[in-house]
């Protein structure tokens, strides 16, 4: 089927879609729909743009989430009109907070059929609100002249990209209105495309080599009368941070003189692009670094103090009588409660490097803010004298006592979940992601996994911190040819089984993928929402009530669950008890694995007083240590 000369419709979405490519996307989630007909046609015949069908806009959308994240460029996301786009906005919400580029598109109703009840219609316009970096509603394609269409959906693709991955990264909505007929239009006779509008992308950006196989519309050739070139130049990611001179200044007098700091990286997706940097800033300065996993800067960096135990070593005394005189943080808001009360009780000066402009300090204690990338950083380590620190060697010894603490007792217990997340950063092969769901997971890697030499990529949904959606967006990583690793708890579990059913579909659906799909969910059953427990409240509730209401204890073991489900889907499933199990599984991986199911039996008490006693040993190790100096 070929698209007719005259198909305004079906060319502006030619347009948009080899403007998106142009601009450096490889990859659209599509979800079934008629009224995303032309759209979904369209993305399915652009060559360069890799197709991934999800039926349940929910789960796509999280999907899309994890492919972004994974490859650090914006994706495409596809749907109908109706609730359909509506079920996208938790998924739209992560991103906006958490910074991860997407474009979503979303099909329409034409104008006059809105408010008058027809079927599949509600109100689209702005329906994400606040939580995208632009909205656009486009022209009813078809009402426009040919050569009008195809430049003005060519322009909205570059600008939509050019928002979407540029200083402030997120998600951008288009809202596309179709009027009937959704079909192509009968060629009149064959003319040939539309010149692809290249000049759109910046140099050196490319896009995907995936290209669909049968496609609905056939490629057509050059117009006689191709556009203008467009004087649009789409952002290039990580090129948009440039070196001012003046931050670069601040910040070195902000460093100098202070020998009692600390560097803390919380949430970076893109964390790879900072390490450098900060490793030198680390070492001019002898400030240790408090690096949650999800930074990707928990690794073992030469000349630098990384603590991997700050979440507990931040409750003790020892950390009170260490009180800093500064701070400096680049990523999103720590994960770790203690990090935050620590820096509200000493209040020091406290530098965040936020190129964004994201703002993120609930605690209102910044008092120097720098709207620097990594190569302003790298300068102004540049321009500080190395020097040695007592300071840093203390961090350094606390740390190691506290290591030695967690070892002495978790080596000699049964498997909970703090040595569920130790094992995790042992027994993972380079090369390999992980993805934290929220509540326990996430903390429990921030205080339990380690630094090593070999990076691991640690992703997680920190930006509205919810627990949905978390197996989609895993599967959206491995995806992309990274075998991955998901932590869940039982909730979480349930909660997206959606996205599992969706992982497993992807596994037969697009077996070309580079490396093969290989995606292992662990869960962790606690018997649910146990992460309540550790609240004040607890003990103080009526026990019944604090149970149905926030536990929400399901009635079913995830280990039953997740039988049932393997057995229908064919896919692995193990159940382990014990920490040798859980280490041969995460170690062995090949490529195509496909999807296992491995879940953990936690006795709820057992886990809650084991945390206790680990904060205890961590307390005493390093108060015998303070006691043995002074």
């Amino acid at each position: 089927m070929q698209i007719a000369d005259n198909d305004a419709a079906y060319l502006a979405c030619r347009s948009l879609c080899e403007g998106l490519v142009a601009a450096g996307i490889s990859d659209a989630v599509v979800s079934p729909g008629s009224r995303s007909m032309p759209l979904a046609l369209t993305v399915d015949a652009t060559a360069g743009l890799r197709t991934w069908v999800r039926i349940d806009e929910r789960s796509a959308g999280y999907f899309a989430l994890g492919l972004a994240k994974g490859s650090g460029r914006p994706v495409v996301l596809v749907c109908t009109s109706g609730t359909a786009a509506a079920n996208y906005l938790p998924a739209v919400v992560e991103a906006h907070y958490s910074g991860v580029p997407l474009v979503v598109l979303t099909a329409d109703r034409p104008p006059e059929l809105r408010g008058w009840g027809a079927g599949q219609t509600i109100d689209q316009h702005s329906l994400y609100g606040s939580h995208v970096r632009w909205f656009c509603e486009t022209p009813v394609a078809s009402e426009l002249p040919v050569d009008q269409a195809v430049r003005w959906f060519g322009v909205a693709a570059a600008r939509a990209v050019t928002l979407a991955a540029g200083m402030n990264p997120g998600p951008v909505h288009l809202n596309v209105p179709f009027r009937e007929p959704l079909e192509p239009l009968e060629p009149l006779e064959p003319i040939g495309s539309i010149e692809s509008i290249g000049d759109v992308a910046s140099p050196g950006v490319s896009g995907g080599e995936g290209q669909c196989s049968a496609p609905a519309i056939q490629q057509v050739a050059t117009s006689q009368t191709p556009a203008p070139p467009l004087p649009i130049r789409a952002f290039v990611p990580g090129t948009g941070f440039g070196v001012s001179a003046g931050d670069v200044a601040e910040l070195v007098a902000f460093a100098r003189g202070r020998a009692r700091g600390v560097v803390v990286a919380g949430p970076m997706h893109d964390g790879d692009r900072w390490v450098g940097a900060v490793a030198d800033f680390c070492r001019a300065t002898g400030w240790p670094l408090l690096a949650e996993p999800c930074s990707q800067l928990r690794r073992e960096l030469g000349g630098v103090v990384v603590t991997d135990h700050h979440d507990l070593l931040l409750r003790t005394a020892w950390a009170d009588a260490e009180p800093p005189e500064a701070v400096l943080r680049v990523g999103g808001a720590p994960t770790c409660k203690p990090l935050r009360l620590w820096i509200e009780r000493h209040r020091p000066a406290f530098a965040l490097v936020d190129p964004a402009g994201g703002w993120t300090d609930a605690s209102f204690s910044v008092s120097l803010h720098l709207s620097m990338g990594p190569a302003a950083l790298a300068d102004a380590a540049a321009q500080l004298s190395p020097v040695g620190s007592a300071w840093g060697q203390r961090w350094a010894s606390a740390d190691r006592r506290a290591a030695a603490a967690i070892d002495g007792l978790l080596d000699g217990e049964p498997l909970l979940e703090a040595v569920v997340a130790r094992q995790l950063g042992r027994s993972l092969p380079e090369g390999c992601a992980l993805f934290v769901s929220n509540s326990m997971p996430v903390r429990d890697v921030d205080s339990y996994l380690r630094a090593r030499a070999e990076p691991l990529a640690v992703h997680a949904n920190r930006g509205a911190s919810g627990i949905d959606g978390v197996i989609s967006a895993a599967a959206g990583v491995a995806a992309g040819g990274t075998a991955t690793t998901v932590l869940v708890g039982d909730l979480a579990f349930r909660h997206d089984l959606g996205g599992l059913v969706g992982a497993f579909d992807s596994e037969s659906a697009e077996p070309a993928r580079p490396d093969g799909f290989d995606l292992t969910v662990v869960v962790v059953d606690n018997g649910g929402g146990t992460i309540f427990s550790f609240l004040p409240a607890y003990g103080v509730v009526d026990a019944g009530a604090f149970d149905r209401l926030l536990t929400t204890p399901p009635g079913r073991s995830s280990a039953e669950l997740a039988r049932g489900l393997a057995e229908a889907m064919g896919c692995e499933h193990h159940h382990v008890n014990s920490c040798e199990q859980l280490a041969e599984l995460l170690a062995a991986r090949g490529p195509g694995r496909g999807l296992r199911i491995v879940t953990i039996d936690i006795d709820a008490d057992a886990n809650r007083d084991q945390h206790r006693r680990l904060a205890g040993a961590v307390e005493r190790a390093v108060g015998d240590a303070a006691a043995s100096v002074s």
